[in-house]
């Protein structure tokens, strides 16, 4: 009777110990479509994808990515611990209520794009408040930095809001703005995938309206999260070690 009790118990044991292993091999991923940093039609579902996979694969582990409709639903889905991580978040102090942040895994520059034939240009960048009638699309949901913020208090400036950067790049091509900040890599992509015959008729700024850089960020909900965090930050580090070229690099080379 002892016997069988002390089997049952070593059996219950290394079951728990397998299933804690297991837990740590496989980590789920949340994200939504940006491209070409983030999509299900592209090779390996994006760069950022690429990345994260690669570095959990320096730890031993496998990396399974549900790709959501909207990027509200893949931070919501991970916020209540459905999934265990999400990918391409910049930092802020309400999600780390909820969630821990990797080490910097990209970082994206965020440029104004404009007509080159726009009768407002040149703009003088560091003083675009002075610009008379000048008109910004901005699309909703999105921030751009910390001169971005300073623009929606300042009076003088029109910021136009739409749903999407596809709207904002056609208004831009129709004179309706002047003019829009996006992600380069991203914007750069659009153009040649969406408006491939109007990509000679814009341009961007000299220098970035803002640098950022994007997390991985792991749910506090799910019991290993320091761990998941550890690990993926030591694959990262390995990772890049290997890597000589730069995301901005690949970024231009996904988009050719």
């Amino acid at each position: 009777m002892r016997a069988s009790f002390l089997r049952t118990a070593l059996f219950g044991l290394l079951l728990g110990f397998s299933q804690q292993i297991y837990a740590t091999q496989v980590v789920t991923v949340t994200d939504a479509e940006w491209p070409p940093l983030n999509s299900v039609h592209l090779k390996g579902d994006g760069i950022a994808p690429q990345i994260v996979r690669a570095a959990f694969a320096h730890s031993g582990i496998t990396a399974k990515f549900h790709h959501l409709k909207t990027w509200k639903e893949a931070f919501e889905t991970a916020k209540q611990g459905q999934y265990d991580s999400s990918i391409g978040y910049v930092y802020n102090e309400e999600r780390a209520k909820y969630f821990l942040y990797s080490d910097p895994v990209f970082t994206s520059n965020v440029y104004w794009f404009y007509l080159k034939d726009n009768p407002k240009a040149p703009f003088e960048w560091d003083k675009l408040q002075q610009h008379q009638g000048l008109v910004i699309g901005a699309t909703r949901g999105y921030w751009y930095g910390p001169e971005y913020g300073k623009m929606l208090k300042d009076e003088r400036i029109n910021i136009v809001l739409e749903d999407s950067d596809n709207i904002n790049f056609q208004k831009l091509l129709d004179g309706k703005i002047d003019l829009f900040p996006i992600n380069q890599c991203v914007g750069f992509f659009l153009l040649k995938s969406r408006f491939k015959q109007a990509v000679h008729q814009i341009s961007n700024s000299p220098h970035p309206l803002s640098v950022k850089e994007h997390f991985l960020i792991v749910s506090k909900r799910i019991p290993n999260a320091e761990q998941v965090v550890a690990k993926f930050n030591e694959g990262l580090k390995q990772y890049k070690a290997e890597k000589s070229s730069k995301l901005r690099i690949r970024c231009y080379e996904s988009i050719r």
